[in-house]
């Protein structure tokens, strides 16, 4: 987990999960010397924090930022960021995921990816 985040309260809304994904964001797209991992921990860890709220979802520009960086790390990412990217994916409403974790189903030469794709798509219905 990115530093400084996890002294985040317990229970969050998604205006502040919102926020605090910009920061994450930010420094997921400037600085390099961060494992991508660390990120999605991060996003993940923020999303588990959401209070029980149905019908809310993030701002169309966060969820497009980590929906757009998360398939620029994908051919990068070990089996934990596979797992930890699609959790992820599949609390965001970004309407090209679907289509996204199909694709990886079909054609991923990783096993592990294939599975987790698969999963986050069944998820997902």
């Amino acid at each position: 987990m990115l530093q400084n985040f996890d002294k985040l309260p317990s229970v969050l809304d998604h205006e502040q999960v919102s926020m605090q994904f910009r920061k994450v964001m930010d420094i997921a797209e400037t600085n390099s010397n961060v494992s991508i991992n660390d990120i999605t921990d991060t996003l993940f860890d923020g999303i588990s924090a959401l209070g029980y709220a149905p019908g809310e979802s993030f701002d169309d520009l966060v969820e497009h930022r980590i929906f757009s960086w998360i398939k620029t790390k994908w051919n990068l990412g070990d089996e934990d960021f596979i797992d930890g990217a699609t959790a992820i994916l599949c609390n965001l409403s970004h309407p090209g995921i679907p289509q996204f974790l199909q694709s990886k189903v079909e054609s991923d030469p990783r096993e592990y990816a294939r599975t987790y794709a698969s999963e986050a798509l069944r998820d997902r219905s």
